[in-house]
């Protein structure tokens, strides 16, 4: 049987104004009514009933009210158009995304303006269903005549009418709002009630402005095309929602046509049963990949999900693996994998650990695959279903690995050699999977955690350590306050690991953090490193990718005293070197010095310079660049014709370590949203065209030289 799901009400709110900038009457083939509307060919074929007015000028109601017979008989008699599909921002809607692909009842609520009705009575929701067979969607409709944030922020209507249907994803749009702030008021009003709450904010359509005119478009209060959207999106990022511009696709959509405008309304503001249709297609374009499923996000990232298992021996939780891979197309000759901890907020900061910018730096250096593992752990569920690798998620990793090889186009991905990063129960997991597959493993770093040497659960017998593991690279890195505190336990499982592994030889560091208990710091700083000395030490040839690893070098090895702080080479080393910190050469070394005493680790290199750097004709600035290997992003500094116009972010925030410009989370994965590489000028020079340059700042202040000039 599968797992009942639930999913949450999605709640959309469309946004901005109904002035117009340009006048369509002027050579419309149409001629509207002087009151209401032109008769619909196509009236809804379903069912819309009301089942309350809560108060006056506000309606809720059921949708969708077509039917997929309707829908298909509308888009075929509809005129031709195109455009180019919104792109699909699902790393704040996980799970919504979750359960559309697993299954489970979706209960979908929207909210806000006229156009909301003309959206919802679109269908789209039917076709939604259709293409998430697995998902029960049930959907209602919460509207009020040119309403916005304005008007729901008041009078708690939002607590009173939205609340009590625990919205899970709130959908904003649409032509009626008056203000940034009252859609930001509407969003910490639905937190404050539900912190898990999906937002997906979108730009405005029809009204009457003219959407074969660009100038005049990009100038409307509620365009994705302008101001108001650069707008929205900010507010997207600022408040961790998703992000949707309706408006250039619907304006795509008209123009390509080759068609007067007024053929898709049904009077001066509102779509006819084809405009309808014009949101719907929009809609589902961003719910879906590749037309079939909210899967993975594009190029260079890939990814798989697996829903839970009820097969004995098999992972019984659901899993999502998030695949980056470095550009080139080069044979992969590993993955590093960064493996999240225990309990729901850890699962969710693993959905973002492949889109680390400064661990795909040293994937990148490698021909080396980054991975991001994120299990679908309730807070109640036991941690050891899936950290206990024997319980079915070292099999499931695997299937993913060849999954996605097959996917990506690498199938060498199913048999190349692990880097595996853990924290907490993911170092559980990690120095497990260590102790079952050595001869795949280069190295391990454990943050806050030990491998299960025992069953966490009762089901597995005693493991027992094999000589072979004794060769592979292991670093212990435990907070120093977690000796004292709730996670006490760590440090009574992983030093008397460390003392064990040590006294037969083993290859394993110890590295206590000064700064921190369980949260990861500035772990990085050192982990990276470590990673790189034994990548370089242990990966085959790039001529024979397939080849066994290598083992380290003794020679270059160092060694220090258990809790100590100063390093020498280990010929030099005269305390007894199976007590000893083991550490890979001598560049670690100096850096775990550092980090012992500082919880953290200087640097002297600059980044590289941005490049690739992009001027469109809205003025907005893009670029790419890489992070730099030593200290990451910390922000970057825009120029325009010589002068500093801009600094993104204005004021890097750090909480769990050094501000950067992907901003760390407790769990060493960036945090939602994910910030763009890019900027948009607010007052672009007229009369001459300026130009534009972009230098990186590192984590440790450092600036990169300045990009080479990109103009419009």
């Amino acid at each position: 049987m599968k797992p009942k799901l639930q999913i949450f009400i999605l709640v959309a709110i469309f946004l901005g104004s109904g002035r117009s900038f340009a006048d369509m009457a002027a050579d419309s083939p149409v001629t509207f009514p002087k009151q209401g509307a032109l008769p619909a060919k196509h009236p809804p074929d379903r069912s819309s009933k009301t089942n309350e007015a809560p108060e006056k000028d506000y309606y809720l109601f059921k949708t969708p009210e077509r039917s997929l017979e309707q829908i298909a008989m509308i888009q075929a008699e509809m005129p031709s158009g195109s455009f180019i599909a919104p792109p699909n921002d699902w790393t704040q809607l996980h799970r919504a995304r979750r359960i559309l692909t697993e299954g489970g009842t979706l209960r979908l609520l929207a909210l806000g303006d006229s156009i909301v009705n003309d959206t919802m009575r679109s269908g789209w929701v039917a076709k939604v269903s259709e293409a998430y067979p697995r998902a029960n969607i049930q959907a209602t409709v919460y509207v009020r005549g040119r309403g916005g944030c304005q008007h729901y922020k008041e009078e708690d209507r939002i607590r009173k009418n939205v609340l009590p249907r625990r919205p899970d994803l709130v959908f904003i749009g649409g032509i009626s709002q008056r203000d940034i702030a009252s859609i930001r008021e509407v969003i910490h009003q639905l937190r404050e009630g539900l912190p898990e709450v999906e937002i997906l904010l979108g730009t405005g359509t029809f009204g009457s402005v003219d959407p074969r005119d660009a100038d005049a478009l990009a100038k409307a209060p509620h365009s994705g095309s302008g101001a108001y959207g650069e707008a929205l999106r900010k507010l997207a990022a600022e408040e961790r929602c998703a992000f949707i511009d309706m408006t250039t696709p619907w304006a795509d959509n008209i123009k390509s046509s080759k068609l007067h405008p007024h053929l898709f309304y049904r009077d001066a503001v509102h779509a006819n049963e084809h405009g309808e249709q014009i949101l719907a297609k929009t809609l589902m374009a961003f719910f879906t990949v590749e037309g079939t499923s909210a899967a993975a996000p594009r190029q260079p990232y890939f990814e798989v999900s697996y829903p839970g298992s009820t097969t004995a021996g098999e992972l019984t939780l659901g899993a999502t693996y998030t695949l980056w891979l470095p550009p080139g197309g080069a044979k992969l000759r590993g993955v590093i994998v960064h493996q999240h901890g225990c309990g729901e907020g850890a699962c969710r900061g693993g959905e973002t650990a492949a889109f680390d910018l400064h661990w795909q730096a040293l994937a990148r250096k490698w021909d080396c695959a980054l991975l991001g593992p994120s299990y679908h752990q309730k807070e109640t569920d036991n941690c050891a279903l899936w950290c206990d690798p024997r319980n079915g998620s070292d099999q499931r990793f695997q299937q993913a690995l060849a999954d996605l090889g097959a996917s990506s186009g690498h199938p060498e991905l199913a048999t190349v050699p692990w880097c595996l990063w853990g924290h907490s129960g993911g170092a559980n997991w990690a120095g497990t999977m260590l102790l079952l597959h050595p001869e795949r493993t280069v190295a391990v770093w454990l943050r806050s955690g030990a491998p299960g040497l025992v069953s966490n659960d009762g089901k597995n017998p005693v493991l027992a350590i094999p000589d072979t593991a004794y060769g592979v690279p292991v670093m212990c890195n435990l907070g120093i306050k977690e000796k004292t505190d709730r996670f006490a336990r760590v440090w009574t499982t992983a030093q008397p690991f460390f003392t064990d592994f040590r006294a037969k030889g083993g290859l394993i560091g110890f590295a206590p953090d000064p700064k921190t208990s369980h949260e990861c710091g500035d772990s990085r700083y050192l982990a990276i490193p470590f990673f790189d000395a034994c990548l370089f030490q242990r990966l085959p040839s790039k001529r024979n990718v397939a080849g066994k690893l290598k083992p380290m070098d003794g020679k270059a090895a160092w060694l220090a005293p258990l809790l100590g702080d100063t390093a020498q080479p280990a010929a030099n080393f005269s305390g007894n070197k199976n007590e000893a910190v083991w550490l890979p050469n001598a560049e670690v070394a100096r850096l775990w010095s550092e980090y012992v005493r500082t919880g953290t680790a200087s640097d002297s290199t600059p980044p590289t310079a941005p490049f690739n750097v992009r001027v469109s004709a809205d003025g907005g600035v893009t670029w790419d660049t890489h992070a730099d290997f030593e200290s990451g992003l910390a922000r970057f500094v825009v120029e325009r014709d010589g002068a500093v116009v801009a600094r993104i972010p204005e004021k890097p925030a750090g909480p769990f370590g050094r501000a950067l410009f992907q901003r760390m989370s407790y769990h060493d994965t960036p945090e939602r949203p994910l910030p763009e590489m890019r900027w948009v000028d607010p007052s672009p020079a007229s009369g001459r065209t300026p130009s534009y340059r972009v230098r990186a700042i590192n984590s440790a202040g450092l600036e990169s030289a300045l990009s080479p000039t990109a103009v419009r």
